[in-house]
Order: structure tokens, then sequence, then C-alpha cells
């Protein structure tokens, strides 16, 4: 077993398709396939199951996930600081990411901003979460040094390079009549009730758009916490709710059922944006490529 497979064993994982991960990993499905083959020959176990939407790992895919994850990250930073020959920088720089997207169970993992700050000890790290508005004004103000948020409305102020696509749910009751379907769509949407939040205007008019006026669904403004959402206005009302992929592990499958959402018209990627035009400093420059390595991207090269 070596590091390499593991990593293209936990982007299979998360990712729960050899395709998707081979363009998270910039190599062939073949060779994923040939890596995972290898691996699980070495174990002597089957890690995941293949079907034609994708791959379910197996209770060992599971156990290995679980306990490999903080490792591989160890060897990473541990690599990269071997690598790295410019500890003395120093500064104080800025980053932004989208409200919800940065946690303990998101891949952009805010462990690693405490790794990167005792990395860096000469740099002070401020973060900042935030809408995907108030992260461009704050880059394009010159308040950020780079943000990590969905497509910018002003694409030409932004060297915009796509991160990841992550997936979408609808969070609703276990009795609720659309609880048994495997997939939704957009047509799925047809006259339901939809729990929203007041501020996601722009995602609430492209539903609209997709759908005639004769269907249109009824929005409830969502104004409490996830917990509060979920237990005061989906559950009672059999409403449902979106759900991004970040949030869902926060979610009790025993008490919500989280049914796969597919749909290219709500903002599903995350991208990192910088201000075009103007250079990261040294400091910003090592704060992104630790991140980015501690998060397993590709670095600002390979993007």
């Amino acid at each position: 077993m070596d590091i390499k497979q593991l990593r293209y064993f936990q982007q299979v994982f998360r990712d729960g398709s050899m395709q998707k991960a081979s363009h998270s990993l910039f190599v062939s499905q073949q060779a994923i396939s040939r890596m995972l083959k290898n691996l699980e020959d070495e174990l002597g176990v089957s890690l995941f199951i293949r079907d034609s939407h994708g791959v379910t790992p197996t209770d060992y895919g599971v156990l290995l996930m679980r306990e490999t994850e903080d490792l591989v990250a160890q060897i990473d930073t541990l690599s990269y600081r071997i690598k790295s020959r410019t500890q003395a920088i120093s500064g104080s720089i800025h980053i932004g990411t989208l409200i919800g997207h940065m946690g303990s169970m998101s891949r952009l993992s805010i462990v690693a901003l405490d790794r990167c700050r005792s990395f860096y000890p000469s740099i002070d790290l401020y973060h900042m979460n935030a809408g995907p508005n108030e992260i461009e004004k704050s880059i394009l103000d010159g308040q950020l040094d780079f943000g990590f948020s969905a497509f910018p409305s002003v694409p030409e102020e932004f060297e915009c390079r796509k991160l990841f696509d992550f997936k979408w749910y609808m969070a609703m009751c276990h009795d609720h009549p659309l609880a048994n379907h495997s997939v939704l769509g957009i047509d799925d949407l047809k006259r339901q009730l939809l729990v929203f939040p007041k501020k996601e205007q722009f995602d609430r008019l492209q539903i609209m758009r997709a759908l005639p006026s004769s269907a249109q669904p009824k929005f409830i403004d969502a104004s409490f916490s996830l917990y509060d959402t979920v237990f005061q206005q989906v559950l009672p009302l059999k409403a449902m709710m979106l759900c991004a992929e970040p949030h869902a592990p926060l979610l009790n499958p025993a008490v919500v059922r989280l049914v796969p959402f597919h749909t290219n018209l709500l903002r599903s990627q995350i991208y990192l944006l910088i201000k075009k035009g103007i250079p990261l400093s040294d400091a910003a420059r090592q704060v992104l490529d630790f991140l980015l390595a501690a998060w397993q991207f590709p670095s600002l090269e390979e993007l």
C-alpha cells in the first residue's frame, strides 16, 4: 500500500465515481481503476461496489477511509514542509470562503488553516466566511488576497479556476411523497413546498424560470439555523429543502431523508478567485499553495 493508492482511493470515495475522481485528480479513469484493483488485491477485500451509477463503499472501504484520511493529509503537510524553503516569509493574509463550505466534514477542512498557521508562524492568516457577492467585493476592494466561492458575477475581473463540483440533495421527512425516489430533478419540484433561504434569490429565480407558471413551487423563507429549519419547517410541513453536499453529513438519516437532486441550474461549484492583474504576494502564494495541497487540489500551476 502506498500514498498514491490511498490518495486515489480517497478521491473515489469522496466523489462516488471513478469518472469524477479522474477529473479531480487529472489522471485517466483507467489509471484510477488499475490502482484501486491493485489495492484491493493487496488487501484481499473489495473496497467498492461498482454499478452503472458509480461506486458505493463497502464496510472495508468505510474503515479504510476513516483510518487513513488524516494520515494522507499529514503526509502531504510533512512533504510540503520538507520541500518548502521559504518559511521566513511574513505578512498578513486574508482569505474568504462561502458560508457553510468550510468545516470539519467539508473538503475545505478548517483544520488546514490551523496547520498553515503552525507551519508559517510569521504569517498572520485571517479567514472570513461570507456570501459570494461579499467575497467578490472584498477581493476587488483589496480586503481579501483570494477567496473560494461560486463562479463570479463579473468573471472578467477575476482569475477564476474551478476546484470541484459538489452534489445537491433534497431533504425531507421519510413519509414525504417523493422520499422513495432514488433521484430528483427540477420537474419534481412542481407545486412542491420548498423551504428556501430568503437571501438566495438567484437560485430561487433559476428554479422559477425552469418551471411553467402553472406549476411553480411554493417557497417558504428559511429564517432559522439548519437544525431549526429542519425541525420547525421541513418535517412538520412535509416540505423539502435543498441541501448542499458539505451540509449533508450534519443531518441525521434516521430523521431526514436525503434524495440526490440533479440540476445544472444552481451554482454547484467551488472556484478559486484571485483579482485579475494583481499578482499574489509571496506570503499569499505560500498560504494558497499550502491550502491547495492540504485539501488535495492540484497546485495553482496545474489548475
